[in-house]
């Protein structure tokens, strides 16, 4: 299963590209210190050369973040004369590599790549804490992401939020505005579906792509994942029912595309380029795809609301965002450390934030960077994505998060396919997921 999540072009090979998402890789029979030696000895050979003593190692998943990052590294060595060598792996094989090699303390790893909360558990005993760094200019719910035990392990380098993207042009001619309740959103979404066009384009397919598409609604009812200490199931809930039987009611009485059922991320993208769907809860990097002139029939055409939906009745003034992306920390056995810091410092910086958010569509975590005028030419809604990230969110912080992703999606899928009820759904899911808990 693929936990593809957002990235700037959503081609096939960039699809895995993991602002967030991905599946842990499986265990193995052979003893983790043992691969540790296997997988030191492998990124050695790569490592090998005259600068080796001199560079900083970086493993990062290939496609559109390593492409990223390597630019900075590149910009990073023309400014300070320090090589940063970007070794890009897919997305599964950077998690395993890279924990052997932390695991073992090999020192052949200086810079951590860390998946937001989804890898943050099973990295913070190799971190160094970053609790020094002035992290002002960052958005706060970003710099969140990567704090454990009230430490900070790393800076946010590349976060996305999910977002309502919508067809202005569709929204004015029916005389309406971008909704702001899920009662406003039902109605748009039956307005607006008509001419081969329909209200809103989901992500369903089981798998990552399903759950990460019904958080915005769990949450937005006001809702939750698991309960504070994170040990409980809290979505069987009257708030996470009621979410949840909206969500399904949505597929249910055709608001959504007939293939909705088999969307992944990138679907969503094409449907609204194609101009078949009217709105979108997403991640925000998207809208740049859908509303380009290159990519997109209805180009010019798309807008961000400033919020995503709630439920007023669950005593919410606005609905909650999710974000999720990549972060640096410096590894623990970093025989570099001081460098390994300056360059995360460096990235995370805003000018640097500024530049690869012009030049290669990253999603920026400096706040100044959305309120830049170069930023708003490329990405006019930019001030509409800041102020929904101001509520932004991530998924719980637990090491098996990806088991209770899995389980969620199984159960969703079978509430949507009409499988199982929505009642029945939750409250399987919440007899498995306190299991697995």
């Amino acid at each position: 299963m693929t936990r593809g999540g957002p990235e700037e072009r959503p081609a096939a090979t960039d699809r895995n590209d993991g602002w967030a998402d991905q599946p842990p890789p499986k265990p193995g029979r052979t003893p983790m210190f043992a691969r540790a030696l296997v997988a030191a000895a492998a990124l050695l050979a790569l490592t090998a050369g005259p600068l080796a003593a001199q560079t900083l190692n970086l493993l990062v998943s290939a496609g559109g973040s390593g492409r990223t990052f390597e630019s900075s590294a590149n910009q990073f060595r023309e400014q300070t004369g320090i090589n940063v060598r970007v070794i890009q792996y897919p997305y599964a094989e950077v998690r395993e590599k890279q924990l052997l090699e932390l695991v073992g303390q090999t020192g052949n790893i200086d810079i951590v790549s860390i998946d937001g909360s989804i890898w943050l558990p099973e990295l913070t005993p190799f971190l160094k804490p970053l609790d020094d760094v002035n992290t002002s200019n960052l958005i706060p719910s970003m710099v969140d992401l990567f704090r454990s035990d009230g430490k900070l392990l790393a800076l946010p380098v590349r976060i996305a939020g999910w977002v309502l993207i919508y067809r202005k042009d569709l929204l004015d001619q029916a005389g309406l505005t971008p909704p702001k309740t899920w009662a406003e959103f039902r109605a748009a979404a039956t307005t607006l579906t008509k001419d081969g066009v329909y209200g809103f384009v989901p992500a369903l397919k089981q798998g990552n792509y399903l759950v990460v598409q019904w958080i915005p609604f769990l949450f937005g009812h006001g809702g939750a994942i698991l309960t504070p200490d994170k040990k409980h199931a809290a979505f069987n809930t009257p708030a996470g029912l009621k979410a949840t039987e909206y969500f399904v009611g949505l597929v249910k009485d055709g608001l959504v595309p007939p293939g909705a059922k088999a969307y992944e991320q990138s679907d969503i993208i094409t449907a609204m380029s194609q101009g078949i769907g009217a709105m979108a809860i997403t991640y925000s990097p998207y809208y740049l795809n859908m509303n380009s002139a290159k990519e997109s029939k209805v180009a010019g055409k798309l807008d961000i609301a400033p919020f995503l939906p709630y439920d007023p009745d669950a005593g919410l003034k606005t609905g909650r965002t999710l974000i999720s992306g990549w972060g640096f920390g410096v590894a623990d056995s970093s025989r570099h450390p001081d460098e390994a810091k300056q360059f995360i410092q460096f990235i995370a910086g805003d000018s640097e934030q500024k530049r690869i958010a012009v030049d290669n569509n990253n999603a920026p975590t400096s706040a100044a960077v959305y309120r830049d005028p170069d930023y708003l030419k490329a990405f006019p809604a930019a001030a509409s994505v800041l102020t929904a990230l101001e509520s932004a969110e991530d998924r719980p912080l637990i090491e098996n998060w990806t088991e209770v992703e899995d389980i969620l999606a199984r159960e969703l899928s079978a509430a949507i396919s009409g499988l199982k009820t929505p009642q029945q759904a939750l409250s399987d899911a919440e007899k498995a997921v306190n299991a697995a808990l």
